[in-house]
């Protein structure tokens, strides 16, 4: 299954319906950096280099995109 994954369907790993729906409400950019960092296994430099951007930037993004989807799976329970 892991293989049909992408980043914009990144939340389809789930089968807990929150989980889902909790990634889900990511915005795409917080959704690929997921993907290319903890699916892909890319370092931040090498996300920073794909999405044009610095290394600082991308683990914001992904600073984020965590505090994000624990705020989006709270509020669903």
């Amino acid at each position: 299954m892991e293989n049909d994954i992408t980043y914009s369907n990144i939340e389809n790993l789930f089968t807990d319906k929150n989980h889902y729906t909790a990634m889900q409400k990511l915005t795409d950019k917080e959704k690929l950096v997921l993907y290319l960092t903890v699916i892909e296994e890319k370092t931040a430099e090498e996300v920073a280099e794909t999405m044009n951007t610095t290394k600082e930037n991308i683990r914001m993004i992904k600073s984020r995109a965590i505090k994000n989807f624990l705020h989006n799976y709270t509020s669903e329970k």
